[in-house]
C-alpha cells in the first residue's frame, strides 16, 4: 500500500516539472486557465498492523487426587456383665394323671308307639269339592243341634283312593259302655228327613 502511494506521488511530480521547463511563445500567450497540479487519487489510509501476543503456554495441572475417607475407629467395647446364677430347679415329681370315670354308654330308650284311639265314622264322600262342603255342612249341624265336636278329613283306603269323612268321639275302646251308649244316640239322628248316620261304625288312629 505504502509503495502505490509514493509511486502516485511520483508521477505527479514529473508532470509539474514539465510544465514548468516549456519553452514561451512568439506569439501572445493565449489565455490559458491555470492549470493546478493533479490531485493526487484518494486513498484509503492504511490500517496499522495489529501484532497478536504470542500465545502463553498452557501450563497442565495435575488431575486431582481421589481423597480417602477418614478411617473411623470406634471405641473400645464394654467388658460383658457376668451372668446371674441360675436359680437351683428342685426336681419335679411326676403327677400321674387323673383318669375321669368312664360313664357307660347309655342306650336310647325305645319310642313308644303314639297311643291309638276309637272314633266312629259317620259318613264318607267321594274325594270332590263339592262333597267336602256337603261333610262341612254335617259338621256345622251336629255342633249347632247337638254340640257334638265333628272332625271333617281326608282318608284312604288299601288301594290308595282318597276320599272324604265325618268323624265324632274319641274312646280308648269301642266295647266300652260309653262308647257304645254314644254310637246308638248318633245311629238315631235325623238329618235332611232321614237317618243318614244308621251304618256309622268305629275306626281307630
Amino acid at each position: 500500500m505504502s509503495l502505490k502511494i509514493l509511486f502516485i506521488f511520483l508521477v505527479a511530480f514529473v508532470l509539474i516539472a514539465c510544465q514548468t521547463n516549456s519553452p514561451s511563445m512568439t506569439q501572445a500567450p493565449e489565455e490559458t486557465s491555470p492549470q493546478y497540479p493533479i490531485a493526487a487519487e484518494k486513498t484509503q489510509p492504511s490500517m496499522p498492523e495489529v501484532v497478536m501476543p504470542e500465545p502463553t503456554p498452557v501450563v497442565a495441572m495435575p488431575a486431582p487426587q481421589p481423597l480417602e475417607p477418614p478411617t473411623y475407629t470406634p471405641p473400645p467395647l464394654p467388658p460383658p456383665l457376668p451372668e446371674p446364677e441360675k436359680p437351683k430347679v428342685s426336681e419335679a415329681i411326676p403327677v400321674k394323671p387323673v383318669e375321669a370315670p368312664v360313664k357307660p354308654k347309655e342306650e336310647p330308650k325305645p319310642i313308644a308307639p303314639a297311643k291309638k284311639y276309637y272314633h266312629l265314622r259317620i259318613i264318607s264322600y267321594e274325594y270332590h269339592p263339592y262333597y267336602q262342603e256337603e261333610a262341612n255342612k254335617i259338621q256345622k249341624f251336629l255342633k249347632k243341634e247337638h254340640s257334638l265336636e265333628a272332625d271333617v278329613r281326608e282318608a284312604s283306603n288299601k288301594k290308595g283312593d282318597k276320599y272324604w269323612v265325618v268323624d265324632v268321639g274319641k274312646f280308648e275302646s269301642e266295647n266300652a259302655p260309653e262308647a257304645k251308649e254314644f254310637a246308638k244316640k248318633v245311629k238315631g239322628i235325623q238329618y235332611q228327613r232321614g237317618k243318614q248316620f244308621h251304618d256309622a261304625f268305629f275306626v281307630q288312629y
